[in-house]
């Protein structure tokens, strides 16, 4: 089993990267900086839902654990790939479980 923290921010994502070494962490632009942890850890934008799955694929992540605050963006009139669009149309208005289900 691998595991990886989508951090946002505050401290809950710090803490539980401190007590799980091997996990890996998914700092989330503008919320949570890969300078605040000793893991492993890539930072992905909120609009890139497709970047995301490539970096959990690539470091063999099975299970996905999510801290800290987060709040959905309002402008998504910018997504240039359509299937990034697409996927970010069908989680925007259902729950996080729901949203990382999808995925």
């Amino acid at each position: 089993m691998k595991i990886a923290i989508i951090a946002g921010s505050g401290n809950f994502p710090i803490q539980i990267a401190t007590q799980n070494k091997d996990a890996f962490v998914l700092c989330i632009e503008g919320y949570s900086y890969q300078n605040l942890f000793e893991n492993k850890s890539e930072t992905v934008s909120l609009l890139e839902p497709l970047h995301w799955l490539t970096i959990l694929k690539n470091n063999n992540i099975t299970h996905i654990v999510m801290a800290g605050k987060i709040n959905r963006p309002s402008n998504l009139n910018n997504i240039s790939n359509k299937k990034a669009d697409e996927l970010i149309k069908q989680i925007i208005s259902v729950g996080d479980n729901t949203a990382l289900n999808y995925i």
